[in-house]
């Protein structure tokens, strides 16, 4: 009877509000949502944690996509003074659960700062994650495209709240990202030597340089060590190489 009690009594004060106010500010609004939301969960164990860490997201979120944050929490305070104008909970309800999945479909691309919201998170996929991007801007265009999906896969993830469950799903989906962007690395870079073969069996020193230092190579850009390969055996100026090597393994 206490949980019916609390949202008979958050409804009336809902309306009294809406009776007595105009539309607020955006971020007067969040706050609001964030208490009616709250409001609705005393009869399912657990769900404040979790509107809690929705709410909190939120603010993240709204750094990236500030427009569309404030006209979804605009649309939602309007449409839910016509629900609790007709006094219907389940009608408040589905308004607030429209809403709340419109703010978490703008997760995507907020990732990063959502990940910044909870330690453990980050402590367990922050570092590959970063280690998956480094890859990413050394291995093109398309290995760009892999980074792009997955933040928008983990946005979907997170979209519905950080739980227990989260963790594992990220690191697996990560995990299986950052196999399939090495083997993109490794195709490029057979691709790289290919194409540098002409020049190496030109130069015994040179391409006893790649020899040595192939698996730190194979970390970074091939078409960049492709370029430097060409150039030092057409200028007949090994050291360009053997500096570009060095540099390169010593990152």
């Amino acid at each position: 009877m206490l949980g019916a009690r609390t949202i008979v009594n958050t409804a009336h004060e809902t309306k009294q509000t809406f009776d007595k106010e105009s539309t607020p500010e955006p971020p007067e609004a969040i706050k609001w949502l964030h208490d009616t939301a709250r409001s609705y969960t005393c009869f399912i164990p657990g769900a404040r944690g979790y509107i809690d860490t929705f709410f909190n997201d939120i603010d993240a979120i709204h750094k990236k996509h500030r427009k569309e944050v404030d006209s979804i929490v605009t649309d939602a305070y309007n449409e839910l003074k016509e629900a609790v104008g007709s006094e219907c909970m389940s009608v408040s309800l589905k308004v607030l659960q429209k809403y709340m999945k419109r703010l978490g479909d703008l997760a995507g691309d907020a990732t990063e700062e959502i990940l910044d919201n909870h330690p453990q998170l980050n402590e367990k996929v922050g570092g590959n994650i970063n280690q998956l991007k480094q890859m990413g801007d050394r291995y093109g265009p398309e290995a760009k495209k892999q980074i792009d999906e997955t933040y928008n896969q983990i946005g979907d993830i997170i979209k519905n709240g950080v739980t227990a469950s989260t963790i594992p799903r990220i690191q697996s989906l990560v995990q299986y990202k950052m196999q399939k962007v090495r083997e993109m690395g490794n195709k490029l870079w057979d691709q790289g030597m290919e194409k540098a073969k002409p020049f190496l069996d030109k130069s015994p020193e040179a391409k006893k340089v790649i020899e040595e230092n192939k698996e730190q190579l194979k970390q970074g850009n091939a078409q960049e060590l492709y370029e430097k390969i060409k150039e030092s055996v057409q200028s007949g100026n090994p050291d360009t190489l053997k500096d570009y090597v060095r540099d390169t393994v010593n990152k």
